[in-house]
């Protein structure tokens, strides 16, 4: 399976972001090292052959993990672990309509409103190695 392309995006552009995503359980930027980025990358390709397995029924809603951008920004939760959010949207539906400037996406967070399987967002907690089920924006 070819790989999404990661982009990491600084926790003060996210906070927001991950702090609705989150429930306000966001305290502080953290560290991430190489070691846990390449963790991070298998975890969230287990996590979406998962999410494909539970919707198998319906091609249009399995994620093509290879045609995605995955924003992620490491953390500090409020009882002091280390978190990863990510933050998937498919490359496609930007690239016809964006500057190549504008497809810096570590300037800023990729959301909508709906837009079905083109976005997910997942989080990784490194102290539990765990990794929450990948949420998609809606059924579109």
């Amino acid at each position: 399976m070819q790989e999404p392309i990661y982009y990491e995006v600084s926790f003060e552009i996210a906070r927001e972001f991950i702090a609705s995503w989150s429930d306000g359980e966001i305290a502080s930027p953290a560290p991430i090292s190489a070691a846990e980025i390449t963790m991070m990358k298998a975890m969230l390709a287990n996590a979406v052959i998962t999410y494909n397995q539970l919707v198998n029924y319906k091609e249009s809603y399995v994620i093509e993990l290879s045609s995605y951008g995955v924003q992620y920004t490491p953390y500090y939760n409020k009882l002091g672990e280390r978190i990863i959010w990510l933050n998937g949207f498919m490359l496609e539906r930007y690239s016809s309509s964006y500057t190549e400037e504008d497809g810096d996406y570590t300037r800023g967070v990729v959301f909508g409103l709906d837009g079905g399987n083109y976005y997910f967002q997942t989080a990784i907690n490194l102290a539990k190695q765990v990794i929450s089920p990948v949420r998609i924006n809606g059924f579109a």
